[in-house]
């Protein structure tokens, strides 16, 4: 998209307004930083910033990547910025995209193996990952707690 950018958003402050037209617009605050979205087009239909809005759960205190259209205007001589968000960023699972979000399930998973176990190589093809996590035991047999490497 041409004048788009995306943007990561830590959202401050969150109020909906409306204008004299009657549209209900949603402004979003970054610290200082100001962004906006219609909850609805012209034609009535929901816009795609608001239904995932909506869907995402988002508010104050939430951190989302958006892509945004910036636009230098101008007001009584003063030159600003507006920022319409266009859409929320988000995977193929509808999962938004944040910067600094919290680790997968996998990486708590592989960071806790590596505390308990120490780090330890990638697996090649032929190594069995569940055999690599607790060394010399047979799985065939019950596991005793002497068994266990810690």
């Amino acid at each position: 998209m041409e004048n788009t950018t995306t943007k990561h958003i830590n959202i401050t402050e969150h109020n909906e307004k409306m204008t004299v037209n009657g549209s209900k617009i949603h402004v979003i605050m970054d610290g200082k930083t100001r962004y906006s979205f219609f909850e609805t087009k012209s034609n009535g239909q929901k816009t795609k910033a608001f239904e995932q809005w909506s869907k995402f759960e988002l508010g104050t205190g939430k951190e989302v990547d958006a892509e945004v259209k910036e636009e230098q205007k101008e007001y009584n001589g003063k030159q600003y910025t507006t920022r319409t968000i266009l859409f929320f960023r988000a995977d193929e699972h509808g999962t938004p995209y944040q910067a600094g979000s919290p680790i997968t399930l996998e990486q708590r998973v592989r960071r806790l193996e590596d505390s308990v176990f120490g780090a330890k190589e990638k697996n090649t093809p032929t190594e069995q990952p569940e055999k690599a996590l607790l060394p010399n035991i047979d799985y065939e047999d019950e596991i005793n707690v002497d068994d266990l490497p810690f």
